[in-house]
């Protein structure tokens, strides 16, 4: 129920009667779309249009690459034929239909969608890739059957099986410990950008979709699944019956070079259309003119005389290696902790302890003071009997009793509340619908994931109804132990009274005194309970907490050069400033969810202050593993653990695992490949992590340098444009691009003395590589010459790698290869000349120096 309350999970269509009117559901799809004098503005920018007067024909079972930049619509496209936005004007028709006229789950399910950056859920990879076809079988379940299936879990297997190789990940996804059975994390955080990309092809490869949408979608993928176009699918139709839509950033990328036409968007209009070649030889065109661009860069590549810094630069050696080692320690939960971390608190614990010394007195006391109550009561009882004061007592105590059972029905219904927020709290599975409501909307999963939560939320309602039996039975149980024993108490004290063994008062005055003392014991016997849980809880809160703290000098490392230990074990750094020199000393990693699995393998590198040194090498090389161990993300253990993870990461000649995770990080401008905005202004996201409030003009000349100033000026709001939010509509509005640019500035207002940059160019079009990492990138190391920079990224897609002092070489967790550009394309048979060549090397290259020369 509360996802159909979503906006985004509302695609039934309504009469006005209030009736649901159902849509049609064709029995076969062939592809074909026509979009007609289409216009669209986002809920969000009603008054920004992003697509105006398109017209378009595309066959069934053409292949069509949508070429333009950042912000021309392409996305928009895609949005639009998968039914999460309607067309402001005009209409969209799929064989001659209209997409509002048509069910939207059936609609779905004839798409198989590939984002720029796909969405994974937290599931095994053969559960992910299965997601495509979850709309089919919950077709088959609302559809009458005519003949055909989509088969059981065997044929479900080999289905998947089948799409994996056709998108050729099945040996990628073998090559896993755990293979199909991996688990990817949540939002597939456990995968690379690529290797998600590529699961998600496979995911919509598997529902032999009539209409293919391509988004951004890196090479590799495109060019692995180019090698399949002849290889038929499971139900015997031929990749050539599927039309592909193709959305491209890049004019001579793969995924165009493998289009039957190509048509450039900009500025929400296709200005032009027509194969490649056609393009090619148009002067004046804006397809010849981004393919110009992009190959322009890619000369510059090649180009091995190039490079940012003019002459040459004084170079500060390294500082000698640091001697000594920490020992792998585990936090243990003790009473001397605790009473060092109760010190500043004895005044308030002594006032504690004292009040509960008087609860602990008081309920004896109060059983004394009720027995004499009670015993004076019975010697006036008669005179009570004959008094009229019993119907004032009846008048008192009845509102008593009237307030008590409210309280009681307001109790119940709080405890009622309460439990069912608990068992509405299924995160793993609810959160992440919510989050990923659009991935889900996309893939058809709506119905599929409101019966898995259905199902889910019936698990815990089976516990707990067998548990509140069982609870109700002890309950009862106990209860009637206690009545049977207090009735026992009272036969056997009227006994000894009656026989004069025990007078009234003392019978009372034991009795209460034993009732209530027992009652209290019973509370506190049932805090008892919880002693391990509290145990456990305090165990986890120290390790935390010693592994927040900079502890590790009093654990054998020698502190760092201009520093002091305070009296708690804290570094205190009298020069609170990173230099920027790194060192990296037979470093040995593997990921805690993978151990088995080695990503650094004996790595030895030394990086000197001042210097661009870029980490190139294939896909999963451990260019990205080293700069999250300088940032600390992960530490290492020394000595090895089982797993081998092992060595030393130096910055300034110090321990990494010496210095305080805060202020390490503080020193540390970190760009990633797709950068996170946060929910706020873009001037706040620039500001993010400041120590102090910077001014206006500051985020203003942050922002220049970074090459943002200038779409931030032509937003309405400027600076104050809300940004950020996951899947939020905040963070559609701007492309990847910009927020890289953003990010950039970010950098640039921190100043950082070390700056790591995490293939900054993986999602960024030819301008914004252009604007954002190449002018900007110089900029910002031109800034302070002692800035030290280190670059991860694949020889082919950023031109700030030639220009790097130093190139070091990564393959399999090894520096196989280090030197400048020019040197390291001398070396023959090179490992880093051959990833340029591959890099460099494409048919869109000889078709290009052709039509330059027309």
């Amino acid at each position: 129920a509360l996802l159909d309350s979503l906006p985004a999970f509302q695609d039934a269509n309504y009469t006005e009667d209030g009736v649901q009117d159902v849509l049609p559901r064709p029995v076969a799809c062939a592809g074909a779309l026509v979009f007609v004098d289409v216009h669209f503005a986002y809920p969000t920018r009603p008054d920004h249009v992003v697509l105006r007067r398109c017209n378009l024909q595309i066959a069934a079972g053409e292949c069509v690459a949508v070429v333009g930049a950042s912000r021309a619509g392409k996305s928009t496209l895609g949005a639009l034929l998968t039914r999460l936005y309607q067309p402001s004007q005009g209409l969209i028709l799929l064989d001659g239909r209209e997409l509002t006229m048509l069910d939207p789950t059936w609609l779905r399910a004839q798409i198989g969608l590939v984002p720029q950056n796909p969405t994974l859920f937290a599931a095994s990879i053969f559960d992910n890739i299965a997601m495509g076809l979850v709309a089919w079988r919950d077709l088959e379940r609302h559809t009458p059957s005519n003949g055909s299936s989509r088969g059981g879990r065997a044929e479900e297997r080999a289905r998947v099986l089948e799409a994996a190789k056709r998108a050729k990940v099945h040996e990628l996804i073998k090559a896993f410990p755990e293979g199909y059975d991996t688990q990817v994390g949540r939002d597939g955080a456990a995968l690379s950008r690529e290797q998600r990309q590529r699961i998600a092809l496979a995911r919509a490869l598997v529902r032999d979709p009539k209409l293919l949408i391509l988004d951004e979608v890196a090479d590799a993928p495109m060019e692995r699944l180019s090698t399949t176009q002849t290889a038929g699918s499971s139900n015997g139709s031929s990749s050539r019956d599927v039309t592909t839509l193709v959305f491209s950033r890049l004019a001579n990328g793969a995924a165009v070079r493998h289009a039957d036409r190509i048509v450039v968007l900009e500025a929400g209009k296709f200005v032009e259309q027509g194969t490649p070649s056609e393009l090619l030889q148009r002067l004046d065109g804006v397809y010849r003119r981004l393919h110009l661009e992009q190959r322009q860069q890619e000369e510059v590549l090649l180009d091995s005389e190039a490079q940012i810094f003019p002459g040459g630069r004084r170079r500060r050696p390294l500082e000698p290696p640091m001697a000594g080692s920490p020992p792998s320690s585990t936090s243990r939960f003790t009473q001397r902790d605790v009473k060092a971390l109760s010190r500043p608190e004895r005044k308030f614990l002594a006032v504690g302890l004292a009040a509960a010394a008087v609860m602990g007195v008081a309920a004896p006391l109060l059983g004394l003071l009720i027995s004499e109550m009670l015993a004076d009561m019975t010697e006036q009882y008669a005179r009570f009997l004959s008094s009229h004061d019993r119907k004032g007592l009846l008048a008192a105590l009845r509102p008593l009793i009237m307030q008590h059972g409210f309280f009681l029905c307001a109790g119940t219904a709080i405890v009622v509340v309460f439990h069912s927020l608990q068992l509405f709290c299924l995160e793993a599975h609810a959160s992440e619908a919510l989050r990923q409501r659009r991935a889900v909307v996309e893939l058809g999963l709506e119905r599929a994931w409101c019966a898995s939560f259905e199902t889910l939320l019936q698990r815990p309602l089976r516990r707990t109804r067998r548990k509140a039996q069982f609870r109700g039975l002890a309950r009862a149980l106990s209860a009637v132990v206690l009545v049977a024993t207090c009735a026992l108490a009272c036969w056997l004290g009227g006994v000894l009274v009656r026989n004069g063994d025990a007078s009234v008062r003392e019978l009372a005055r034991s009795f209460l005194v034993v009732v209530v003392s027992a009652q209290v014991l019973g509370v506190t016997m049932a805090w008892l309970s919880e002693a391990d849980g509290a145990l456990e809880a305090g165990t986890a809160i120290f390790t935390l907490r010693d592994a927040a703290t900079a502890a590790a000098a009093s654990r054998g490392l020698p502190p760092p050069p201009s520093s002091s230990v305070s009296s708690e074990g804290e570094l205190e750094l009298s020069n609170p400033v990173l230099n920027g020199s790194v060192g990296l000393h037979n470093v040995r990693f593997a990921y805690p969810t993978r151990p088995d699995a080695l990503v650094l393998d004996g790595l030895s590198l030394h990086i000197e202050v001042g210097q661009t040194v870029a980490l190139c090498g294939p896909r999963g090389a451990g260019k990205s593993t080293v700069l999250a161990l300088i940032e600390r993300f992960y530490d290492l253990q020394s000595p090895p653990e089982a797993s081998g993870s092992g060595g030393r990461v130096l910055l300034d000649g110090v321990d990494s695992r010496a210095l305080d995770v805060g202020w390490l990080r503080a020193q540390i401008g970190y760009v990633g490949p797709n950068p996170m905005l946060f929910l706020g202004t873009i001037a706040e996201n620039i500001a993010y992590g400041m120590p102090a409030p910077p001014s206006q003009e500051a985020i203003v000349a942050a922002a220049q340098v970074a090459h943002a100033h200038a779409f931030i000026s032509r937003l309405p709001d400027g600076y104050a444009t809300l940004v950020g939010g996951l899947a939020s509509q905040r963070q559609q509005q701007l492309s990847p691009g910009q927020r890289q640019r953003i990010a950039l500035a970010r950098v640039v207002l921190q100043d950082p003395g070390l700056l790591l940059l995490d293939e900054p160019t993986r999602a960024l079009s030819a301008e914004s590589e252009k604007l954002a990492v190449q002018q900007a990138l110089d900029t910002i190391v031109a800034q302070r010459v002692r800035r030290t920079t280190v670059i991860a990224a694949h020889p082919g897609e950023s031109p700030t790698v030639q220009n790097a002092d130093m190139i070091c070489v990564l393959a399999s967790g090894r520096l196989v290869e280090q030197g400048t550009h020019a040197e390291l394309l001398q070396l023959r048979g090179g490992l880093y000349a051959r990833l340029v060549r591959e890099a460099t090397s494409s048919p869109t290259a000889s078709s290009l120096t052709g039509v330059s020369t027309v």
